[in-house]
């Protein structure tokens, strides 16, 4: 049975988000502005692809980065140029995913 919890804060517009942990991953979702952080363990059956590119890539640092949903450290940002899509991550926890990313890093992915 998953754990549920409703007391996250999401780093995007500081909603309260709510969401799953069990055995097959972690996902947390922002009712408010529809944002989603993944945890990686459900990263790589939702995107065979991403852990090599955030394994691969530099880290770029924004002005104001994210805080994580689960430890609330600010989170590195990378831009995947083929894309274009900018992604929050922590590196202990997930990724961080505003509110059409997932699935237009899911359509550069599957074409590339």
């Amino acid at each position: 049975m998953p754990y549920r919890d409703t007391l996250g804060v999401c780093p995007r517009c500081g909603s309260p988000i709510g969401g799953g942990w069990d055995a097959s991953g972690e996902r947390l979702e922002c009712a408010s502005c529809q944002g989603r952080f993944v945890g990686f363990s459900s990263l790589p059956g939702s995107l065979p692809g991403l852990m090599e590119w955030l394994g691969n890539r530099p880290s770029q640092v924004p002005t104001e980065p994210l805080g994580c949903p689960r430890c609330s450290l600010p989170m590195r940002a990378l831009t995947l140029g083929a894309a274009s899509v900018t992604l929050d991550f922590c590196a202990s926890h997930g990724v961080w995913f505003d509110s059409s990313e997932l699935e237009q890093l899911a359509r550069s992915l599957k074409a590339g």
